[in-house]
């Protein structure tokens, strides 16, 4: 009969036998890995809108209000378009609580307002894809009558020297029966909110809005 003639000492496993490589020595193997890896961190940062180019502090309207006291100015029983038709086919809806609406959504971008006397502040939101993140534009309007408005300026949060449009915009309305609900992309921002109770109590209520819909 043969004899094992190997030594306790002799024998060796094979998780003894070759070395574990940690993950960070993996990844220096590779840095192709590493650099894709940082690149698609990039580009989600800026694809994305919780990639913001203002601060919060740079918002001057919220939500929150039951009633702006809107519908004693301004009819909001439809939409409002531009009365010269080179500005396109935009459509704005003010609402009761603040909610402001554009359609199309890419046009002028959904936001929130506020009213001083005559004058309607707006403040719009808009998403620019790569490293262009989310941008804030601030509007204001002139209450002509109960059917007409005026845009009389508009300025980027990032240069508010300079201004974009340069003439009066006069908006007319048109009535609606058939309007979208108050729901805003911006609305599940809890820094957008003047009361952190009724964020909260909004968005129990299921209000989940993809920005770019």
């Amino acid at each position: 009969m043969p004899t094992n003639n190997t030594t306790k000492g002799d024998f060796k496993s094979p998780t003894h036998s070759r070395r574990i490589t940690t993950s960070s020595e993996r990844r220096k193997r590779h840095p192709v890995f590493t650099y894709t890896i940082c690149l698609i961190l990039a580009v989600l940062s800026g694809c994305f809108p919780w990639s913001k180019t203002f601060k919060e502090k740079d918002v001057l309207a919220h939500f929150g209000t039951d009633d702006t006291g809107i519908t004693s100015l301004l009819n909001i029983n439809g939409f409002f378009v531009p009365s010269d038709s080179t500005y396109g086919n935009i459509k704005i809806i003010f609402y009761t609580d603040g909610t402001m609406k554009c359609l199309p959504n890419t046009a002028v971008g959904d936001g929130v307002y506020k009213v001083s006397n005559d004058t309607l502040f707006a403040e719009s939101f808009y998403y620019i894809g790569m490293n262009g993140g989310m941008q804030l534009t601030h509007r204001k309007y002139k209450i002509v009558d109960y059917n007409h408005i005026d845009l009389v300026s508009t300025y980027d949060n990032d240069n508010l020297n300079e201004e974009l449009i340069h003439k009066i915009v006069h908006y007319q309305f048109v009535s609606s029966d058939s309007l979208p609900l108050p729901i805003t992309y911006m609305k599940q921002k809890q820094w957008m909110w003047n009361d952190k109770t009724k964020w909260k109590s909004y968005m129990q209520q299921g209000h989940r809005r993809k920005y770019w819909e």
